[in-house]
């Protein structure tokens, strides 16, 4: 969301909206075959973490607000933010996706818990 002129920017929106819309865009190319396209948005996706992680006083609550979004993608890109920095959450999100989404979506997540819980797992970006 960009401000008007007369208010400031909401720099923290801009992110969640953002990071929402490129996790449903991988998403949805992932499920369609398209690299590209799916390369595209993990690109902006890995850019969109990075600035939310720098965020650190925030990145909890942009977390939850991400969780809050229906799109399976959008839940479980935000997991993996969540796995550093509130675990026990992300992993009943990645749970409640794995139930509720067969396909990629549940397997992906069913794979980042078992990733998790191995102690395998690294962020992608």
């Amino acid at each position: 969301m960009s401000g008007s002129s007369s208010g400031p920017i909401d720099l923290r929106g801009a992110l969640v909206d953002g990071f929402a819309s490129a996790a449903e865009q991988h998403g949805e190319a992932t499920a369609d075959g398209d690299h590209e396209r799916a390369n595209k948005a993990f690109r902006t996706l890995s850019r969109l973490a990075l600035q939310i992680e720098g965020r650190r006083s925030e990145t909890v609550a942009i977390v939850d607000e991400l969780y809050l979004r229906p799109h399976p993608s959008v839940r479980s890109w935000a997991a993996v933010l969540g796995l550093s920095v509130s675990p026990s959450k992300a992993i009943e999100v990645l749970q409640d996706v794995a139930n509720e989404y067969r396909g990629l979506v549940g397997f992906g997540a069913e794979m980042l818990i078992a990733e998790y819980n191995a102690g395998r797992f690294k962020k992608p970006w």
